[in-house]
């Protein structure tokens, strides 16, 4: 990705130029519109007092539980609108997040870390993604994505954020973004989108946007 310094208006705008392939035909045109990653977060990393550790720990349960709710309404939806097989990514979300939150691995790194819910869960779905990414079985470590998804659905909650900037793009806009990934596509106002630059590669991106597009 390239970077220049431009003058527009009197102002100096710092220009980006972004190079890739496309994953579907067509040309597309607009405004940028550029959506963070919550999953990155360099900033201070919020901390909690113990005696606080339990009322966030009911903030967090609040978030696994409108994430199911979410999940299995995105896949009745899907399933109804295109087929079975993409609505089976979000049930697969849903029993891949419940059975990490039976594991007992979110409660435990909120109590001995003392840190913030959004950060308990960026913690342990870092590890998650990582363990995925290291698997040799090219099926099994496509799970990676399911756990980026996932921790970005829990945190869009935690933040009472759950479009994640997907649901205020204006009209003709390309979005602009580090992933996309299932929860993403299904958000997406398709009559708003004239294109999308994803920044890194993501194979399995192309067919479920291709099917809503």
């Amino acid at each position: 990705m390239d970077g220049q310094t431009a003058q527009a208006d009197g102002q100096k705008h710092q220009e980006v130029r972004a190079n890739g392939r496309s994953i579907a035909p067509g040309l597309g045109m607009g405004r940028a519109w550029v959506v963070g990653d919550v999953l990155h977060f360099d900033g201070v990393q919020p901390t909690i007092a113990p005696e606080e550790v339990g009322q966030e720990w009911d903030r967090l349960r609040h978030a696994f539980e409108e994430t199911f709710g979410e999940l299995e309404l995105s896949a009745n939806r899907i399933e109804s609108e295109f087929d079975s097989a993409l609505a089976g990514i979000f049930r697969a979300h849903g029993t891949m997040l419940r059975g990490l939150v039976d594991s007992g691995e979110f409660e435990k790194e909120l109590r001995n870390s003392s840190l913030a819910a959004e950060t308990a869960v960026r913690r342990v779905l870092n590890r998650w993604y990582k363990k995925f990414k290291a698997l040799e079985n090219q099926t099994l470590r496509q799970r990676a994505d399911d756990v980026l998804d996932l921790g970005r659905n829990i945190i869009r909650r935690l933040r009472g954020d759950v479009s994640g900037g997907l649901a205020s793009i204006p009209d003709q806009s390309v979005l602009v973004v580090d992933r996309l990934l299932p929860s993403d596509v299904v958000r997406l106002h398709k009559t708003r989108v004239a294109a999308i630059v994803v920044r890194s590669e993501e194979r399995r991106v192309g067919k479920e946007c291709r099917s809503r597009w």
